[in-house]
């Protein structure tokens, strides 16, 4: 016979979960979603003091997945809970101790104050939540050459040694690419190449929007196309000029906002904190706010301008797992939502991301005799 507390618990879930009308059927003739119903119906209904829960959310259709993350404090009461999942802005903020796991490693978010903690998970879940849209341009893309980026046997050396050589590789609009390579394989170079920020950029054989390098082009007619985020550039950015500021400097490709910014603009910024969940720290200086919160301005000022490309070099690059959690989430965001093509550089396999299924390894373009000085 079950306790009043077992039975409360089962009725709310058979309610919740819409199994009323399977009890009376066998188990054998239930599809693969009414199985996890009832198996998950079964487990949280249980006197069991410890829950053991697999990506609980995983296979139930959308009702029973918004029902079940509003109930599920409810439903686990005063009882030990580890569940696991690979989305974790599907976590519940009731938790008090996250592990993130990757490349075989394990990272303890946890313990964490209640606050500390309820305040990561909501913000992941904003930025993962599809009903927060990526800002529409605020003006019309012009059409787009094809390729947007050719580079014909390129290579970069020093002193006569090549860090790689020959390299052909081309990116047409709206591919994502990951740039791998051992550390010292050229993967900033590369990026430098195409930024035009690289001095060896004028004697390879480089097209860019339809601009063959050397031939006369501005700086400007290049990167207004281009956004680009890396560790460096996040360090240039310690002037005190804040959140709002910083921003609407992506319209310019400036640090620091020397423009008085137009009315449309300033929407167009707010628009991006309401998506980054800052718009409460928009006056703040950029440098008080968390390290991690401080890519993802610079992630926004990047593709403010709405940019074809988006170069990341290291976007995760000194920050910890809550925070890299954050940042993947919002690039997550980018991929589904906009047409812009991404050149994604890291050398961490954690922060991998599963849409980009283009895969440029520099290793492949490393001398022989050198590749076996480098290291991964």
């Amino acid at each position: 016979m079950l306790f009043r507390s077992e039975e409360t618990r089962l009725s709310l879930l058979i309610d919740g979960l819409s199994i009323g009308h399977l009890l009376d059927h066998g188990f054998r003739t239930l599809s693969t979603g009414e199985t996890r119903k009832l198996l998950l119906a079964r487990a949280l209904a249980s006197q069991a003091e410890v829950l053991l829960l697999d990506e609980p959310l995983q296979g139930l259709d959308a009702k029973a997945q918004v029902w079940l993350s509003k109930h599920l404090d409810e439903l686990v009461g005063g009882r030990t809970l580890v569940l696991a999942t690979n989305k974790p802005e599907q976590l519940p903020c009731m938790l008090d101790h996250v592990l993130i796991l990757g490349a075989g490693q394990i990272e303890n978010l946890g313990p964490l104050t209640a606050t500390d903690l309820s305040g990561w998970l909501a913000h992941l879940q904003h930025l993962s939540a599809k009903d927060v849209p990526i800002p529409a341009p605020i003006t019309r893309r012009e059409p787009l050459p094809s390729p947007l980026v050719r580079l014909n046997q390129a290579t970069i050396a020093y002193a006569g040694v090549p860090i790689f050589k020959e390299l052909d590789w081309t990116i047409d609009a709206g591919e994502h690419w990951q740039v791998i390579g051992p550390n010292g394989s050229g993967k900033t170079s590369l990026l430098q190449l195409i930024l035009g920020d690289h001095p060896q950029c004028y004697v390879n054989d480089i097209l860019v929007f339809g601009f063959q390098r050397g031939t006369g082009e501005s700086v400007w007619d290049v990167k207004r196309n281009i956004g680009f985020v890396s560790s460096s550039l996040q360090m240039a950015h310690r002037s005190p000029g804040n959140v709002e500021r910083t921003l609407l400097s992506g319209f310019y490709d400036s640090i620091g906002l020397y423009h008085k910014p137009s009315e449309r603009e300033l929407n167009q910024a707010r628009d991006w904190l309401q998506l980054l969940g800052l718009v409460e720290d928009r006056q703040k200086p950029l440098s008080q706010l968390s390290f991690g919160s401080q890519r993802l301005v610079l992630i926004a000022r990047a593709m403010i301008k709405a940019p074809p490309l988006l170069l990341l070099d290291e976007p995760c690059l000194g920050l910890d797992a809550a925070n890299r959690a954050l940042v993947l989430a919002l690039i997550r965001q980018l991929i589904e939502q906009r047409d812009t093509a991404i050149v994604y550089v890291s050398h961490d396999e954690s922060d991998q991301i599963e849409a980009f299924n283009r895969v440029l390894d520099l290793a492949d373009f490393v001398d022989p005799q050198r590749s076996t000085q480098l290291e991964r």
